[in-house]
């Protein structure tokens, strides 16, 4: 199957993109700049810088490799950044997941689109995909809008609400939770997360 994987310079896409390519599937890996994905000719995947906020490029890319299947993982997803800058928070969670629901119907591909349990207000739980939502910040609120975008505009696409994502992290630009509480331990300072969750 023909696979693209949008954001595959982040966590998850880092993780996806040689899992999909070890299992025969014919990769195109996306992301700003240049590639930060480990390969070897054992993986072989293709890689093309893609800003998703920029509608021409997105159908350019999707109609050039006519992928059959799009994992959308690319997303600012740091929250307190989404409250600092709304306005790019909305465009890169929004805007851009609209312009791939378009790509993607334009080219016939089924759309997995990523999002977060941070559509929910952490009231109750666990939650069902019927509970209904109640985010509390703007990355919850734009998550959520990019949700409604992708079953709107592809009704047989998926949504795929994560918890957290994590693991380690060697090519990233930024740390992962995993990587930073090995650091801080290591280091011998204390430091303070959640404990009410599971």
């Amino acid at each position: 199957m023909r696979i693209l994987v949008t954001g595959a310079n982040g966590l998850l896409g880092g993780f996806l993109v040689p899992e999909l390519a070890t299992h025969g599937h014919e990769v195109m890996a996306t992301g700003l700049g240049s590639c930060r994905l480990q390969s070897d000719a054992s993986l072989p995947f293709r890689y093309e810088t893609l800003d998703v906020t920029d509608a021409m490029e997105v159908f350019r890319v999707l109609s050039d490799f006519s992928p059959q299947a799009v994992i959308h993982a690319a997303a600012i997803t740091q929250a307190d950044d989404c409250e600092k800058d709304p306005i790019r928070c909305w465009n890169a969670n929004v805007t851009a997941t609209r312009f791939l629901v378009e790509a993607a119907r334009a080219c016939g591909a089924f759309l997995v689109y990523i999002s977060t349990d941070f559509v929910f207000d952490g009231a109750a739980g666990p939650y069902s995909e019927d509970d209904r939502p109640a985010p509390v910040n703007y990355y919850g609120c734009s998550k959520l809008a990019a949700e409604r975008a992708v079953l709107s505009g592809l009704p047989e696409s998926a949504v795929v609400r994560t918890v957290l994502v994590y693991g380690p992290s060697p090519n990233m630009a930024r740390s992962s939770l995993m990587g930073w509480v090995a650091r801080s331990l290591r280091a011998g300072q204390r430091i303070r997360v959640v404990s009410d969750q599971v």
